[in-house]
């Protein structure tokens, strides 16, 4: 019988579940999910090498790279906006702040939306493990194969 896989998700922590056909050690319940949390990580990364002194140096070479082509005007104020043209209002629009990664149906696969049986497992399902041949030099000094124990 087969039984699927309930997890947390590494990102949001909200509870997903995966038959085993779609098991393949998923971590999160969502490609938004996977996302956010794949740019935290590279963020992250970016952060560690600028601090390195090969890191500091890149970053150094690109900014004066980038402040060479641009265009330097000295003297000039802002533009007269008192005015707001009709057209250009526009109501203010709010981000959602929320995760959108949320199951509200448990009793599906999060992949391929089969449904539960009801039998729910928190761990993978283990695999038996396959022996490997190995060869081992008899006294005669000819090779016999031996079966791993």
């Amino acid at each position: 019988m087969e039984s699927f896989r309930l997890f947390c998700c590494a990102e949001c922590s909200k509870q997903a579940q995966v038959c085993p056909k779609c098991d393949n050690g998923n971590r999160y319940c969502s490609r938004d999910c996977s996302y956010a949390a794949r740019s935290r990580t590279q963020r992250a990364a970016a952060r560690r090498y600028q601090r390195t002194p090969q890191g500091c140096t890149n970053h150094r070479l690109r900014q004066q790279r980038y402040r060479a082509r641009l265009v330097l005007v000295t003297h000039q104020g802002p533009p007269d906006i008192t005015q707001v043209p009709e057209s250009s209002k526009s109501p203010i629009v709010r981000l959602q702040t929320g995760s959108s990664c949320g199951l509200s149906d448990l009793t599906r696969c999060l992949s391929c939306a089969k449904a539960s049986n009801g039998r729910i497992r928190f761990g993978f399902i283990r695999r038996k493990a396959t022996r490997k041949k190995r060869k081992r030099r008899s006294a005669g000094g000819t090779s016999a194969l031996i079966v791993g124990v």
